[in-house]
């Protein structure tokens, strides 16, 4: 744990680790409104993407400080129809530095894939996330939780499917620059 923490650490006096991180703030806040619809009422975001990555090349604190950022100049370049609220954004560093526990300076594996997308799901955005809409909305926490917990149980295998194919992409890159030395992801 001490090493982790060390390594952690060094990440974020890290200047190439810093400046993908960086690109990947800026590549999210930039796919904030890109989506797919699914159905009249499901539509897929590419955000968990450059979230999982930030938290595989930036550990833990690196995680905290891009949440932080991402959510804030988000709603700076994409004000919503509700008022800001602190509370997302600690929902959004929650969810980065949950990636980071995951996969930074771990064996990226499909059996962690799925409990890191499984735990944000659950965690951050069904409870969380239905918590917080229901402190900001005029609807109770049983609505949203019941919306969410549909939503993210449909999206669940579709993302899961996304960040394996992602990294798997990009495992070379990845391994070139030290991120990970693995040849492949496995199952376990």
């Amino acid at each position: 744990m001490k090493k982790y923490l060390q390594q952690a650490t060094k990440q974020t006096k890290n200047v190439k680790a810093i400046s993908i991180v960086s690109l990947l703030i800026a590549l999210n806040i930039s796919i904030t409104k890109l989506s797919i619809p699914l159905t009249d009422t499901l539509k897929i975001s590419f955000k968990f993407l450059t979230n999982a990555l930030t938290g595989l090349i930036g550990g833990p604190f690196l995680a905290l400080i891009s949440g932080f950022i991402t959510d804030n100049l988000s709603i700076m370049v994409f004000p919503s129809k509700y008022p800001y609220f602190i509370g997302y954004t600690f929902n959004e560093m929650l969810g980065v530095f949950i990636y980071a526990l995951f996969f930074f300076k771990q064996k990226i594996t499909i059996v962690r894939i799925i409990l890191a997308r499984i735990s944000i799901s659950l965690f951050c955005n069904v409870l969380i996330g239905s918590y917080l809409s229901s402190i900001i909305a005029t609807k109770s926490f049983a609505y949203y939780f019941a919306k969410s917990i549909v939503k993210n149980g449909l999206l669940l295998p579709v993302e899961i499917t996304l960040i394996v194919l992602v990294f798997k992409l990009l495992l070379p890159l990845l391994n070139k620059l030290n991120y990970t030395n693995q040849k492949n992801i496995p199952i376990w």
